[in-house]
């Protein structure tokens, strides 16, 4: 029987490269979804489901740094304008999702524009390698673009991303074929867990 315990794993320093990826304009590519698959935009987003999708996405990544967060930490956040979660689903069950954040940028003393930052992507162990990343992607990309003509916000006229070297191994190559380009990459000395949680060790832990 797997035990509960609201304890982090161990943790040691180590070396994380970091690599921001960035793209000015809508690539326009939407292949669809298989058949039973479907991505939903959360219109009342709930800090606790918020919560559950980054521990049971993020846990087997290191994906840690939330779990600390307080309700209301996560709630100021969901509530920001410009913010959007997105839900992938296969025959109504979830299985990844897309968090979406807006900052509106000066561009000169009287323009402003919006910058989207993809803030988290991630689908869940059990549908991996079903090539659903490639069009989840696309699909919330698509979305991005768009947020302007809903969301009282400047035009958005870029959209960035950031991955590093503890994440997914096909990561940085899909945000890459999408039309994402690198343009920066930075070292940072973390603490890190010494092995990646479960996604289960990762829902109870704090």
């Amino acid at each position: 029987m797997t035990s509960i315990t609201n304890s982090m794993p161990s943790r040691s320093p180590r070396d994380v490269e970091v690599i921001y990826l960035q793209m000015f304009s809508d690539p326009g590519e939407f292949s669809g979804f298989p058949e039973g698959v479907y991505a939903q935009r959360v219109m009342y987003p709930q800090p606790e489901f918020i919560r559950w999708l980054y521990s049971v996405v993020g846990g087997p990544y290191y994906w840690y740094e939330r779990l600390s967060w307080s309700r209301e930490q996560w709630d100021d956040e969901l509530s920001e304008v410009g913010s959007e979660l997105w839900v992938l689903y296969v025959e109504g069950t979830p299985c990844g999702y897309a968090q979406l954040d807006t900052q509106v940028i000066p561009r000169s003393d009287d323009e402003f524009g919006s910058d989207v930052e993809l803030l988290y992507f991630g689908l869940m162990q059990w549908v991996h390698g079903r090539g659903l990343g490639k069009a989840f992607l696309e699909y919330v990309l698509t979305a991005a673009w768009k947020m302007s003509s809903y969301h009282a916000i400047p035009e958005v006229q870029r959209v960035w991303v950031h991955t590093c070297t503890l994440d997914g191994p096909y990561a940085l190559k899909n945000y890459c074929r999408r039309g994402f380009k690198e343009y920066r990459r930075e070292v940072y000395h973390e603490l890190v867990c010494d092995v990646p949680m479960s996604s289960w060790e990762s829902m109870f832990s704090r």
